[in-house]
């Protein structure tokens, strides 16, 4: 079996047969598409040979506004901040302990 090269050669006759099978509703898109493309032929080439334009870019729907977005996590037992010895507990107090500090109108270290 040789497999198509695009430097002047003709199409292979295996291709041009899938492509009328799909033609005539033997074999669908995705199965010639597959196949055209293990013997060599690009896309381009592929959807042309059954006469099809290449799919353009398609956009995704507009998300719809509202909703519950729910969370899970496991929680480590909360304990003095500066002696957290995980990272959950970490990130957990940061969802709580961050906002405040920022909300703060002034911050005075109490540590040793």
């Amino acid at each position: 079996m040789r497999l198509f090269k695009s430097n002047g050669d003709s199409v292979p006759a295996s291709i041009e047969k899938m492509a009328r099978d799909v033609k005539s509703g033997q074999i669908d898109r995705r199965e010639f598409l597959g196949l055209a493309s293990t013997f060599g032929a690009s896309a381009v080439m592929a959807y042309g040979l059954i006469g099809v334009a290449l799919p353009e870019h398609v956009r995704a729907a507009e998300p719809q506004k509202g909703g519950i977005l729910r969370v899970s996590m496991p929680v480590q037992p909360q304990k003095d901040p500066r002696s957290y010895d995980i990272v959950d507990a970490a990130n957990l107090s940061r969802c709580w302990l961050e906002p405040r500090l920022w909300l703060a109108k002034e911050w005075h270290w109490g540590g040793p």
